[in-house]
């Protein structure tokens, strides 16, 4: 069989995939973003975040747009992306996004990762940052090593759901664990409404109107 220049092409970037870009960060490309401190100070930095560190990360365009992490993401109120807020820190290792306050109802985007393949170099520098008074910019303090970042790759974000039930948080992901939080008595006329309506648990929004049903019910 006469072998192509096509297909040795094929084989040999197929072998050679792992050397590609992997998608460790909640978006594809860092994103123009507000960064709100709980003093009040405001700063513009491009941001992302990083599934491998469990921390929003930022492009320091006045050193070498080096990639850092905040010195102390406890002193950030909220991360504005678009008309997006986000809680810069929660321990929890994915980001999680304010969609009300009241009714309550956060989400967690909870990076599904794997073991990138042995070859794989995830590689680079990260730097930790500090706010440097009121001038806007952000000073480096401090190397992380690449040896720190667990060598993994994301294959997935799957939307976590957090809502109050009197005064109680609960969490939810599909439909079972939704029917679970209310009382035995409302799940049947909820499920009915779920089936009816053909909710997508993916869906922000269809979870986020079936929530406001629910609480009124």
């Amino acid at each position: 069989m006469k072998t192509t220049l096509l297909s040795i092409l094929a084989c040999f970037f197929a072998a050679i995939g792992w050397a590609q870009p992997q998608q460790i960060h909640l978006f594809d490309e860092f994103q123009n973003a507000v960064v709100i401190y709980e003093d009040g100070r405001q700063f513009t930095v491009p941001i992302n975040f990083d599934y491998n560190l469990g921390e929003f990360v930022f492009i320091d365009k006045g050193d070498r747009d080096l990639i850092k992490q905040f010195a102390d993401p406890s002193l950030i109120r909220h991360i504005k992306i678009g008309d997006r807020f986000f809680l810069s820190s929660d321990n929890s290792g994915s980001p999680t996004e304010i969609i009300s306050q009241e009714p309550y109802f956060y989400v967690q985007h909870r990076g599904l990762l794997k073991n990138a393949p042995q070859s794989l170099s995830y590689g680079g520098t990260t730097q930790t940052a500090s706010v440097d008074n009121y001038t806007g910019s952000f000073k480096g303090k401090g190397i992380i090593s690449a040896d720190k970042k667990s060598n993994k790759v994301l294959v997935g974000i799957e939307k976590v759901y957090e809502v109050k039930i009197g005064k109680k948080r609960k969490s939810f992901s599909d439909k079972k664990g939704f029917l679970k939080i209310f009382p035995k008595q409302k799940r049947a006329s909820l499920e009915t409404f779920i089936d009816e309506r053909n909710i997508d648990f993916t869906s922000l929004g269809q979870v986020f109107q079936l929530y406001q049903y629910a609480i009124k019910q």
